[in-house]
């Protein structure tokens, strides 16, 4: 059964780093999304561009994963493989997870495992990082990056 385990504090630097590298193992996929209100800077439409050979999918979407609009909005979601490639266009992007908000970086950056189902999921503008993990995922997650422990919150 999937469980809910928050990280407390925003991952910076080294801990974003290893966490992004940690993430290749369990979530093939990452993506994010444009808010078309909110502009982009030229930094932004950079980490779009850059991540286009590793693209899986762009479409108009009312939901990913942690958001759903209501209303009938639609916003950009992005899909890509995650790989160390791809996994370092990230890394020399950001210093945080909770640096990914519009219009300097795209919004909400989620890592999905191989069905889809979300692996890690920001909310950046709200602060909101949170894994969606089995119980055998977290010990083996724990076992990669042991300083997590002090920082994660079973909800």
């Amino acid at each position: 059964m999937l469980e809910l385990y928050v990280l407390k504090q925003d991952q910076i630097g080294e801990h974003y780093k290893n966490l992004l590298g940690a993430a290749t193992k369990y979530a093939p996929y990452f993506g994010f999304v444009i808010q078309e209100g909110l502009g982009m800077d030229d930094s932004c439409q950079r980490v779009i561009d850059s991540l286009d050979p590793y693209k899986v999918k762009e479409s108009m979407e009312s939901s990913w994963p942690g958001t759903k609009i209501l209303g009938g909005r639609k916003e950009r979601v992005f899909c890509f493989e995650n790989n160390s490639d791809s996994s370092s266009i990230l890394i020399k992007s950001s210093n945080s997870f909770h640096e990914w908000i519009q219009p300097k970086l795209p919004e909400d950056l989620f890592f999905l495992r191989e069905d889809k189902r979300p692996w890690l999921v920001n909310i950046s503008h709200e602060e909101d990082c949170y894994f969606e993990l089995e119980e055998n995922e977290f010990e083996s997650l724990l076992a990669d990056l042991p300083y997590l422990e002090k920082m994660i919150m079973k909800e």
